[in-house]
């Protein structure tokens, strides 16, 4: 018998991916350099395999001041992400689930707030 339900929350409930990428993709633009996607994908569902930091003063020949990058990135990536709702039919899938008296948990590896 099922007695709960654990939803995994980027790609089931919310996609911050989309969005984390979106905003270092802008980032780099900045910089004048590219973020190639398959770059990117190496890092989805890890972590610390990629340093987007690294990646970025290796591309350019040089250091970048990081605080500064983190700060821009980030309210960027914030701003995106206002944007985004969560996906479609989880509020349905929510619901029913209390109807059934199941509990529900969110279990996550995402850094997002």
């Amino acid at each position: 018998m099922i007695n709960a339900i654990i939803f995994d929350f980027d790609g089931t409930i919310f996609n911050s991916e989309t969005a984390d990428f979106q905003s270092w993709r802008e980032t780099y633009a900045d910089f004048g350099i590219a973020l190639p996607l398959p770059v990117w994908q190496e890092n989805v569902g890890a972590v610390d395999l990629f340093d987007p930091y690294q990646y970025l003063e290796n591309q350019l020949g040089r250091s970048v001041v990081r605080t500064a990058v983190r700060q821009q990135r980030r309210t960027r990536d914030a701003a995106l992400l206002a944007k985004l709702g969560i996906m479609d039919g989880v509020e349905s899938y929510l619901q029913q689930a209390r109807q059934l008296g199941l509990k529900l948990a969110i279990a996550s590896s995402s850094q997002h707030a």
